[in-house]
C-alpha cells in the first residue's frame, strides 16, 4: 500500500471517530433522560467554575453585594465633578498636618450635576488627592488612597451632621514613607480641627 494512501485512511478514521464523538456529545446533551440523575450532577458540578465547586467542598456562602466594599467610599459619600474640586480650592478651609492637608467647603449640589437628582444621603461627600509627587508607583498611591477611604468610611458614614459639607484630603509626599497609624491619626486630627468629629 504506498504511503499516501495510507495517511488518507488515517485521515479518513479520524475524521469518522471525531465525528463519532459529535454525534455522541449530541446525543448525552438531548438525551439526558438515558443518564442516571448522579451523572447529570457531576456534569453540573464540572460545567460549573472552579470557584463554585472550591465553595461548595468548603461550605462557604457567596458574599453579599453590598453598596461597595469596605476598602472604597461608597457612592453617596464620593465627591466627583470638576466645578467641585474648583470650589474647593478657591473657598475651603484649610487644615494642615506634616502628611496631608484637610480642604472643607460648604455643600453646594447644584455643581455636582452627577449626583444632582440621586437621593441625598446623610454622609458627607469626600475625595482624597495623590499626586505622583507622593510617590511615583501608582499601587502605593492606590494602596494609601483604600486606606484612607476605609477610615473615611467607617468614621463618617453615619455622622448625619456633616452632610452639607464637601471635604478633600491632599496627601504631602512625607505621606510615603508614613506608617498606616501615623496617617489614620493625622486624619483624624483633621477632622477634629475641622469639627466633623466630636
Amino acid at each position: 500500500m504506498p504511503l499516501r494512501q495510507q495517511i488518507n485512511d488515517q485521515k479518513n478514521s479520524w475524521r469518522y471517530k471525531s465525528q463519532k464523538e459529535a454525534s455522541l456529545r449530541v446525543s448525552c446533551s438531548y438525551e439526558d433522560s438515558y443518564w442516571p440523575s448522579s451523572y447529570k450532577e457531576q456534569t453540573k458540578k464540572r460545567q460549573g467554575s472552579t470557584l463554585g465547586l472550591i465553595r461548595e467542598r468548603l461550605n462557604i456562602k457567596k458574599p453579599i453585594k453590598n453598596e461597595g466594599s469596605e476598602m472604597v467610599l461608597p457612592k453617596s459619600m464620593r465627591l466627583k465633578g470638576h466645578r467641585c474640586f474648583d470650589l474647593l480650592y478657591k473657598e475651603g478651609i484649610r487644615y494642615h498636618e506634616s502628611s496631608m492637608l484637610l480642604r472643607v467647603a460648604k455643600a453646594k449640589p447644584k455643581l455636582n450635576k452627577s449626583n444632582f437628582h440621586r437621593a441625598s444621603s446623610n454622609a458627607c461627600k469626600c475625595a482624597i488627592a495623590i499626586s505622583s509627587k507622593v510617590s511615583k508607583k501608582a499601587v502605593l498611591r492606590n494602596r494609601l488612597r483604600r486606606l484612607l477611604h476605609q477610615h473615611l468610611r467607617n468614621r463618617l458614614y453615619e455622622v448625619s451632621a456633616n452632610s452639607n459639607k464637601w471635604l478633600l484630603f491632599s496627601l504631602k509626599p512625607p505621606s510615603s514613607h508614613a506608617d498606616k497609624d501615623q496617617l489614620l491619626k493625622e486624619c483624624d486630627k483633621l477632622l477634629l480641627k475641622a469639627g466633623l468629629l466630636q
